[in-house]
């Protein structure tokens, strides 16, 4: 008898948009990132029905330690944001989430920035996914608008 055989892949892309003074508008693709082990319970929660909070925030930092899946926060976390209206957006079989630091954001700029990740929490909270990129220069000049896409395949 044949059984039968149910798998998903989560595949989770980061972009960074750096829109500068000058009217001069970059986007970077930063990667893939690591769906962390509490970010897999919180997902197994959220679908089998258990009350858990949904993600509601990015998080970035300047932390360069590679992304490993017992993470449970950011090396160094110098801002965390909630996302901008509209999202976090759903279409079909993936998630968009979407934050904006202006240019007087975060606080203590300038910063060379090397990590980010989703959270459930304007602070702890649970921890999605974690990733580490090409270092950023985030000044007061720039405006970075950060998106994540997960998509379940």
């Amino acid at each position: 008898m044949m059984k039968n055989r149910v798998s998903a892949l989560i595949q989770s892309k980061v972009w960074a948009i750096l829109k500068y003074k000058n009217d001069r508008t970059e986007k970077l693709f930063l990667g893939s990132n690591l769906i962390t082990d509490s970010g897999e319970n919180l997902l197994a929660k959220r679908i089998g029905g258990i009350t858990a909070d949904p993600i509601g925030y990015i998080a970035i930092g300047t932390g360069s330690t590679s992304p490993a899946e017992t993470d449970t926060a950011l090396v160094t976390e110098v801002g965390r944001k909630g996302m901008d209206a509209g999202y976090p957006s759903v279409s079909e079989s993936s998630v968009t989430f979407q934050s904006t630091w202006p240019t007087t954001e975060p606080a203590g700029q300038p910063y060379t920035l090397r990590e980010l990740g989703l959270f459930n929490a304007a602070t702890g909270g649970v921890m999605l996914n974690r990733i580490v990129f090409d270092p950023i220069s985030k000044t007061s000049d720039i405006e970075l608008i950060v998106v994540v896409k997960i998509t379940f395949e």
